[in-house]
């Protein structure tokens, strides 16, 4: 089954938690296959909730805590992800992705959801993006093309994900992991 939707996720003024826009504003200037919608649901993931009604893929991208390098960059199946959902008073996303994921699975919503995640360095508010974040940025919006593709769509990382670790500066892409 092909994706439909991909949602980012993120808080644009708190660091690296603001990677979930930034892709989706770099898939904007891309050319995506016919009849996929792309949204920037900013930082609150109860906005993800809609899309997971219908039948379809979607791929949400956001900043997600992986225990890897910062500007880390996985695909995964959001069922297949090991997720931690620790109760925080204050929380970026006011109420986590991991939270809402597992609601809407436990009221049976029937979308197939693959997280393409990028590890932040930091999500302190009124920081700027970090540098590994910004360069895992089209690497992001790649990996994302790369789900649409006509030839797979998201339906490929739901057979094992893929990896892209950080790229440094002059260096090719490359890693995966999950949990928020």
């Amino acid at each position: 089954m092909k994706a439909r939707c991909v949602i980012g996720v993120g808080n644009s003024i708190a660091a690296d938690d603001g990677v979930g826009p930034a892709v989706i504003a770099e898939l904007r200037r891309r050319t995506l296959p016919e009849g996929v919608e792309i949204l920037d649901a900013g930082p609150d993931p109860l906005d993800v909730i809609e899309h997971l009604e219908q039948e379809g893929g979607v791929i949400i991208v956001d900043a997600v805590r992986m225990g890897r390098a910062p500007g880390t960059v996985l695909t995964f199946p959001a069922k297949s992800a090991k997720v931690n959902i620790v109760a925080d008073a204050f929380s970026l996303h006011g109420i986590g992705l991991a939270y809402v994921l597992g609601l809407a699975d436990g009221m049976g919503m029937p979308a197939e959801v693959t997280i393409v995640g990028i590890e932040p360095e930091s999500v302190e508010p009124g920081h700027a993006m970090s540098a590994a974040a910004a360069r895992a940025v089209p690497r992001a919006a790649d990996a994302i093309m790369n789900l649409l593709d006509t030839k797979c769509g998201a339906v490929c990382a739901a057979r094992g994900g893929s990896t892209l670790p950080p790229a440094h500066e002059g260096e090719p892409d490359g890693e995966k992991s999950a949990d928020h």
